[in-house]
């Protein structure tokens, strides 16, 4: 499995913008996606190609195996890039198998980035809106599970536009607490767990905490909590 991206190594791109703001969005590049498979593979150990199959353009990474003494292959398709259209299918394509090798999965769970109007230079350029800012990703952390934990962006001004802290889970204590309320009222687990959208009982976050356990305090039975 492929390292967590760091800072560096991940870039970010302008995905909507109106007179109010700026959304972004975390990606890496081919290049990034090339020198992790030379770090993970060595420069002999991974190659790629570039096939055609009805009209979508597809890319293989595969990976040699000592054990099994073979090569273990991984494909997805890419997209069309507007500027260029076949470097950018081509592009798109690895930087996607790269994903099924590990390389920026992480990146999927990265909050919405919106950016204010008063944090960027937006200007109408016709009839849309554009900026000529650019935006670095400073410091970001993951969790036990690597998903994206904090996140620090800034501009070409070295001025932070966008934060996102930790995110603090409960103790044992809390979660103590909720498998015995879960146990009183022989409600589900997945319940909970689907709604506060995590895992396992232990990544419910402090925020959430109070609502889920007034919830099952509240309840009598299984059938009393949505």
């Amino acid at each position: 499995m492929a390292r967590l991206l760091k800072p560096k190594e991940i870039e970010c791109r302008v995905q909507q913008i109106n007179e109010k703001g700026l959304s972004l969005l975390l990606y890496v590049t081919s290049r990034t996606g090339q020198n992790l498979l030379d770090e993970m593979y060595g420069p002999t150990g991974w190659q790629r190609e570039h096939q055609l199959i009805d009209g979508s353009l597809y890319c293989t990474i595969s990976v040699w195996d000592e054990d099994k003494k073979t090569w273990v292959k991984k494909q997805d398709v890419g997209k069309e890039s507007y500027a260029e259209k076949e470097k950018g299918r081509a592009s798109d394509s690895f930087k996607r198998a790269c994903v099924n090798w590990g390389i920026g999965r992480e990146l999927y769970s990265a909050p919405f980035i919106w950016i204010s109007e008063k944090q960027a230079n937006i200007k109408q350029k016709g009839d849309r809106y554009v900026t000529y800012d650019e935006f670095f990703v400073k410091s970001i952390t993951y969790n036990d599970l690597g998903e994206i934990d904090s996140l620090e962006i800034i501009n070409q001004n070295l001025e932070v536009v966008y934060r996102k802290w930790p995110t603090k889970t409960i103790d044992k204590i809390k979660v103590g607490l909720i498998e015995k309320e879960l146990e009183r009222t022989g409600i589900d687990k997945q319940v909970i767990l689907d709604m506060c959208s995590v895992s396992d009982i232990s990544r419910i976050t402090e925020e959430d905490f109070p609502s889920v356990y007034n919830k099952l305090k509240a309840s009598k039975s299984k059938n009393e909590v949505k």
